[in-house]
């Protein structure tokens, strides 16, 4: 968090008695292993955590019964805030069972209550645990507003209480979630964060590693509540840190805390029922594309077979020993394994003798590499071809009969609201963002279908992230195109190139396709997604397929006449430099301390060296010690470093000059990369914030509940919701109105395209 830990920790101030309960009846549990292993394990993980955590077994409460239970409810209701947290079967909230709820108050002690632990000896309930409607009772009655929560990792336990205990109860703050946004750039594991900044950077205690895996209902409960009461302890301690930085009166942080407070929290409740919500998977669906894939699987690998049988004597050769190859040692499996990135290189360029112009990646296999050689056989394209359908059947199609819950027969995708440095959500299990969206691939979106009765509606929006660029450099060009509604591409080009306007557009009036305006907008759309990105004059070329030359050209020309982007990027890029950071619209920060590094740092090894030379105006006894290394020496190493040409050469230089006793660090390459992600981070970051505002509108916008419209996924800009069929005319119409709502604040108008079909990116329904 780029902060100074806080050294001093709270003190409980009370404590709570603990009386014993009767046995309470619990489902039995399937324990699977051997009895004997399984034991062995506990009772040696036992000794160990009694050896390290047993001397905190006063300091925590173990709850088992209903009158300890409501004593320490009545001083949540009379403090009125607390932390809170869950041990669980597993990770999935819907199907895995709560172990037990682990609760702190401030000024008292942290809390343990199993509600379901099964013996591992028995395979029965444990003995003396309070019920799951007795736990629910007590839950329900202080998830009222006048209570303040405090979690980390919110949305986890916020599922696993409303799908296990029936509460819907509330996040005040998200310990994790408040991290992202103090310091996007470190790890966000309570654990380490609490070690960090509030117990003087000492480790916590490993407590996973020592059971290997035993899930925690069969962890014995005099064990486990040692491990499980600390964790909301230490996320209470962890927000009163983080607390004394984020906070309206800090002017530093201010915006951030506002991102915080109106955006990121009200969006936690948002991705918690969305993923409870799930979308359904059509088996129907996903059976055919499975047969139609695997068909086409077996087409390359007999069209593979075909091409390389040619080849089979000299195969042979490289099997024997005769062949000369640049990596010898690799065996080839029978056939040759296609997925083996060392076995494929053995066959490309030792035995086909295919040359890689790539002087970086001599024997490279990767996707970039392969589409540039010269393969007069097809085989390279082929092993393309093959790589992407194994991809599809094993990460998509094969995958999601798995990946759907056997409960509620749908997929519920696990979204991470700060799943990259930008702010931009990601998703996993699976990850529906990298399902293709384009070309023949992209029908296995349609395996994800509405619920009978009702539709999807798709809105997404247009050219968000170019309008965000128009609205932060401030252009009159971009900003004018936007207002009269013209196509941007085509705008920008016919400045540009000097062509009309009309000769820029991608049809022709008539509908017809205009290739020559296709071309010219693909152009001009690839430079200015360059320029968001910070892609350089090669790697457009590469993207146009243009030599450097021409994408340079292109570049000065595109910046001589949009000035102002040319003035946004070496300002925001000179900020950073001054400051550390950049910010989003919404005030968000995006931290590239690397922007402040000198280019080169140039020191003694040992932190300082001695000289013989004695100064007569120095008094003092002894040698004097010179810490800092000369300028005059310096400024030749840099010279020297300035002049290399390529990483080895400057390697070189500084193993050279490490033999002199300096050592040398070379930052150039860390501030170029964070160099790049300057305008990115403004603009993607202020994409990201845009979509989390128009989900929280949509979500609570009391006209889209009555017509039943609920959030079942986000695509990066898109959002997905599903409706009754018979209101998706009018949830259509508010949807978009409401996703244009959380772009006011661009000086441009937003658009959103809005589609409405049965089945993702299948037919449109007419409504």
């Amino acid at each position: 968090m780029l902060f100074k830990p806080r050294t001093n920790r709270n003190a409980d101030k009370a404590a709570l008695s603990k009386v014993a309960a009767p046995a309470i009846t619990r489902p039995t549990m399937k324990i699977r292993g051997g009895g004997g292993s399984l034991a062995d394990t506990i009772a040696a993980a036992n000794t160990l955590v009694e050896a390290q955590l047993g001397k905190f077994r006063d300091n925590y409460l173990l709850i088992r019964d209903e009158d300890a239970l409501k004593g320490y409810f009545a001083q949540i209701k009379q403090v009125k805030k607390f932390a809170i947290d869950t041990e669980t079967s597993g990770l999935d909230p819907i199907s895995d069972s709560l172990a037990g709820v682990c609760l702190y108050v401030p000024g008292y002690k942290a809390a343990y209550i199993p509600v379901g632990h099964i013996s591992y000896i028995t395979g029965m309930p444990a003995k003396n645990q309070i019920s799951l409607e007795v736990m629910a009772k007590y839950l329900q009655e202080v998830c009222g507003p006048d209570y303040f929560i405090v979690m980390h990792n919110g949305k986890f336990d916020m599922r696993f209480i409303k799908n296990q205990l029936g509460v819907k109860i509330h996040c005040d703050w998200d310990t994790m979630i408040a991290a992202c946004i103090l310091d996007e750039n470190e790890p966000h594991h309570l654990k380490s964060l609490h070690s960090k900044y509030c117990n003087d950077g000492k480790d916590d205690y490993k407590f996973d590693s020592l059971f290997k895996g035993v899930p925690f209902p069969l962890i014995p409960i005099k064990t486990a509540y040692l491990y499980a009461a600390r964790d909301p302890l230490i996320t209470w301690e962890l927000y009163e840190f983080q607390k004394q930085y984020l906070n309206p009166e800090n002017d530093e942080l201010a915006s951030c805390y506002d991102a915080f407070i109106n955006n990121e929290m009200p969006l936690l409740p948002i991705m918690a029922d969305t993923e409870d919500f799930g979308i359904a998977l059509d088996m129907g669906t996903q059976s055919r594309l499975k047969a139609k894939y695997e068909a086409k699987l077996r087409e390359i690998e007999a069209k593979i077979s075909d091409i390389m049988k040619p080849l089979e004597s000299k195969i042979a050769e490289y099997r024997t020993g005769q062949l000369k190859s640049g990596q010898r040692g690799v065996k080839l499996d029978e056939p040759i394994n296609l997925t083996s990135p060392a076995q494929v290189a053995v066959l490309l360029y030792d035995i086909m003798g295919i040359k890689n112009p790539s002087k970086k990646e001599e024997r490279g296999t990767g996707e970039k590499i392969l589409e540039k050689l010269k393969d007069p056989t097809g085989l390279v394209a082929c092993i393309l071809e093959l790589r992407g359908l194994k991809k599809l059947l094993g990460t998509y199609i094969d995958k999601m009969p798995d990946v759907r819950n056997k409960k509620t027969g749908k997929v519920h995708c696990h979204f991470n609201q700060y799943g990259t440095v930008t702010g931009r959500m990601s998703s996993n299990e699976p990850n529906m963002q990298n399902i293709p969206a384009r070309g023949e691939s992209s029908e296995i979106r349609t395996m994800f279908v509405a619920d009978p009765g009702y539709v999807l509606i798709s809105c997404d929006y247009s050219q968000q992230e170019p309008r965000i660029l128009a609205h932060v450099s401030g252009d009159e060009h971009l900003i004018q195109a936007y207002r009269e509604g013209k196509d941007l591409y085509a705008q920008m080009s016919s400045l540009v190139f000097h062509r009309s306007y009309e000769d820029c557009l991608e049809h022709f009036p008539d509908g017809s396709l205009n290739k020559e305006g296709k071309r010219l907008r693909g152009m001009m759309k690839a430079i200015v997604l360059g320029i968001m990105y910070s892609k350089e004059a090669p790697s457009i070329a590469e993207d146009l397929k243009i030599s450097i030359d021409e994408a340079k050209n292109l570049y000065d020309t595109f910046f001589k006449r949009f000035p102002k982007v040319k003035a946004y990027l070496d300002n925001t890029q000179q900020f950073a430099r001054d400051n550390g950071f950049v910010k989003t619209i919404w005030g968000r920060k995006r931290r590239l301390p690397d922007m402040m590094l000198p280019a080169y740092e140039i020191s003694y090894l040992d932190g300082g060296t001695k000289s013989a030379d004695f100064d007569p105006l120095d008094f003092s006894s002894g040698e004097q010690e010179i810490k800092e290394v000369p300028a005059a020496e310096k400024n030749r190493i840099i010279r020297e470093l300035k002049s290399a040409r390529g990483a080895a050469a400057r390697i070189f230089i500084e193993k050279r000059w490490a033999e002199k006793g300096y050592k040398v660090a070379d930052n150039t390459y860390k501030i170029m990369e964070a160099t790049r992600q300057c305008v990115n981070s403004v603009i993607q970051g202020s994409a990201a914030d845009m979509t989390k505002k128009a989900s929280i509108i949509c979500y609570n916008d009391p006209r889209l509940k009555k017509l039943g419209a609920r959030i079942c996924l986000w695509v990066h800009d898109e959002t997905i919701s599903q409706v009754p069929e018979e209101n998706a005319k009018e949830a259509c119409a508010i949807i978009s109105e409401n996703m244009k709502k959380a772009a006011d604040i661009l000086c441009v108008p937003m658009k959103c395209d809005c589609e409405v079909m049965r089945a993702w990116n299948g037919p449109t329904v007419k409504i």
